[in-house]
């Protein structure tokens, strides 16, 4: 009876285990996913600011943008926060 017990204690035991592992290997799965997209990102941001074509497009493209959003503030806002 004991050893019954023990075995079955045992057999749990791994399988908490193996539970912890499963929980601690998907964890490291998204860390590393999310530095994979870091890298990726700060490698098109390193590949913009090197490129000064690029820049003067994309100022050029903000520039006609700037008067589209005029008049659009927070205060304009029907749903603020009161405090």
């Amino acid at each position: 009876m004991i050893l019954k017990v023990w075995k079955l204690l045992h057999i749990m035991m791994k399988i908490i285990k193996i539970k912890e592992l499963t929980v601690i290997f998907a964890f490291n799965c998204m860390i590393l996913f999310f530095v994979v997209l870091v890298r990726h990102k700060v490698k098109e941001l390193v590949e913009f600011v090197q490129n000064d074509d690029r820049i003067r497009d994309e100022r050029k493209r903000a520039k006609a943008n700037r008067d589209k959003y005029v008049g659009m503030s927070n205060e304009a806002s029907p749903y603020r926060y009161s405090k």
